[in-house]
């Protein structure tokens, strides 16, 4: 597995979504506010850095327009942030026997929503979503993507940190309230993962994802880059923050 993307819900507010655009630009990563996918509902953007990327949503009406329910109704709630760090993984078929032979709640889905209202168009990936963190907004969730999908958007993803000298995302870190409950589900579903007095380490492809104790539910992500003008750049929103190593 390898960290994918990662969903972070933001205000309809266009000055705000100017101000995150020209931070993260600082930082190094471009962010184009007259792209991104939608529907009548709901629209999100991107950030794009090599094969990561954060999708950056946020509702234009109350029923969302074909966004997830659940995420829908937590934005109506008022919640705003991170809502899913997604890993990529290669067989979710077993992945989902395996979870629900030990009695983890899951949540298969396969994307689709109405364009236009006209016709009904299913993304080539399905997701496996996990309970929330205990004590927090955010799911840790799994994505599959049909053959050659990636390889083929990875071309379209533009403009993209890559240009100037960011490769991706290759660190998570959490920090959460109820550390010692999260540690208990995360065994249960990475029993792979390495536990230490103050953190849980779950083993990536080409990365890490950490869990740590905090007095708030934030989350650090860590970029790497080839540029050195970049490493130390960061910047934030919401409760996430983008470093460059």
């Amino acid at each position: 597995m390898l960290l994918d993307h990662f969903v972070v819900h933001i205000d309809n507010n266009r000055s705000l979504l100017s101000d995150l655009a020209n931070r993260a630009k600082s930082a190094g990563f471009p962010m184009d506010l007259n792209k991104g996918k939608g529907t009548k509902g709901f629209h999100a953007l991107n950030i794009w850095m090599g094969q990561q990327y954060f999708e950056i949503p946020w509702l234009k009406r109350e029923d969302g327009g074909g966004w997830k329910s659940e995420w829908v109704d937590m934005y109506n709630s008022g919640k705003r942030g991170l809502f899913c760090i997604f890993l990529r993984a290669k067989n979710i078929d077993q992945l989902e026997i395996q979870l629900r032979k030990i009695g983890i709640p899951i949540k298969k889905e396969k994307v689709s929503f109405k364009v236009l209202g006209l016709f009904t168009k299913t993304m080539p990936w399905t997701t496996l979503h996990l309970p929330q963190l205990p004590g927090s907004d955010i799911e840790i969730s799994f994505i599959e993507y049909e053959p050659g999908i990636v390889e083929k958007w990875i071309t379209q993803m533009k403009p993209n940190a890559t240009s100037v000298g960011i490769q991706g995302i290759g660190g998570c870190e959490i920090q959460v309230i109820q550390f010692n409950e999260c540690v208990n589900f995360l065994k249960r579903v990475f029993p792979n993962a390495t536990e230490t007095e103050k953190s849980l380490s779950i083993p990536l492809e080409h990365g890490f994802l950490n869990v740590k104790p905090g007095t708030r539910n934030n989350t650090t992500f860590v970029a790497s880059a080839s540029n050195p003008a970049l490493q130390g750049k960061k910047f934030g929103f919401e409760n996430v923050e983008v470093r460059v190593n």
